[in-house]
């Protein structure tokens, strides 16, 4: 038996053994697999401009908390 499992509120969840949302979930999911790049092992450009560009936003974060 199939069942999807979906969080909310951090620790909850809710879940289905509908056959027909699992499966459109596990195709989903596999489809995304299939498009992602892993930053670990391949895509060193990708994980810079990932990294920088998150750290910039952090950056930012950090420059308004302490300005108010």
């Amino acid at each position: 038996m199939r069942a999807t499992y979906i969080t909310y509120n951090t620790l909850n969840t809710s879940s289905t053994i509908n056959a027909t949302f699992c499966n459109e979930t596990d195709m989903w999911l596999k489809n995304l697999i299939k498009k992602s790049n892993l930053i670990s092992t391949i895509g060193e450009k990708q994980r810079y401009r990932f990294i920088n560009h998150n750290m910039s936003n952090l950056k930012k974060l950090i420059a308004t908390i302490e300005n108010s």
